[in-house]
């Protein structure tokens, strides 16, 4: 009678798991499974291109054969699967798999986002996986562009204020925002210049490889640096403002209005007990010296 009740028990469990796992469902992968692809490095001889790296799972799930390694070049061809040259000869220590991989592809001249996955059973949706993303530039200059921004007179602009491009062999680039870690942009060979737009009143240098010209295969690195103006501003209590315009004209000659190269003891004096500090005229308004 028990093993009558048991069995019931176990019959309704294996239903239940059934309807909320269908058949070809996978489960997800138990706690302490990693899988990784780490790319090393990138290398374009004409228009070969070379990428390599590791990738591992420690511990894989379920069966090495369900282990799969595949390359998507994303220039409108298939992923190229490598299960027969890595998967099956890798080096399986206690459910362990790791391996270094190397491949090749010819391009056409451009820049692509190759895909490089480690996964078990199927790659869409695949409940243990690991994917590097590899951007390859095909007979193209690559310009790193580095923003840096000074407020040491109390601007508050920030790198992605700024607005850059880059003039290439085949036209501007689409533009975009600084940043202080730098942005790549790849450029067709031959003469290249980096510009900004819109500097908001800050000073504008440029450092390093900023124009000139570029070929296929080769860095280069701009920095663009904006300090911002200096803030002088105007005195708004009319009272002192009255009691400069006085003291300007009495010491004025010939016409000539005072400025911060004319101060004396005098006019320090007065300033000093309005308690506004050291103000000067310029043909338009008093500002504060800085």
């Amino acid at each position: 009678m028990k093993s009558s009740y048991r069995f019931q028990l176990a019959l309704i469990f294996s239903m239940v798991l059934y309807m909320i796992f269908p058949a070809g469902t996978a489960l997800a992968a138990p706690p302490g499974i990693h899988y990784e692809v780490i790319k090393l490095t990138t290398t374009v001889v004409g228009n070969t291109a070379t990428i390599t790296g590791t990738a591992a799972a420690t511990p894989y799930k379920a069966q090495l054969d369900q282990q799969h390694f595949e390359i998507d070049w994303n220039d409108g061809y298939p992923p190229e699967n490598f299960d027969d040259k890595y998967i099956i000869a890798a080096n399986d220590s206690g459910g362990n798999l790791s391996f270094n991989w190397s491949e090749s592809h010819v391009y056409a001249d451009g820049v692509y986002t190759a895909y490089v996955k480690l996964y078990h059973q199927n790659s869409q949706g695949a409940e243990a996986s690991a994917e590097a993303e590899i951007t390859i530039a095909v007979n193209k200059g690559t310009i790193t562009v580095i923003k840096e921004v000074l407020n040491d007179d109390g601007g508050t602009a920030v790198a992605g204020d700024f607005t850059l491009t880059v003039q290439g062999g085949d036209g501007a680039t689409q533009p975009f925002p600084g940043s202080e870690t730098g942005t790549t942009v790849f450029v067709t060979p031959g003469n290249f210049s980096v510009d900004e737009f819109e500097p908001n009143g800050y000073a504008i240098s440029f450092f390093g490889d900023c124009s000139g010209t570029i070929a296929g295969g080769e860095f280069k690195k701009c920095t663009i640096s904006n300090d911002d103006p200096e803030v002088t501003p105007r005195i708004s209590d009319p009272a002192h403002y009255q009691v400069c315009r006085q003291q300007q004209r009495r010491n004025s000659s010939g016409g000539r209005f005072y400025d911060k190269r004319d101060w004396n003891g005098r006019i320090a004096a007065i300033f000093s007990r309005l308690g506004i500090g050291y103000y000067y005229y310029s043909d338009t308004r008093f500002i504060q010296y800085r």
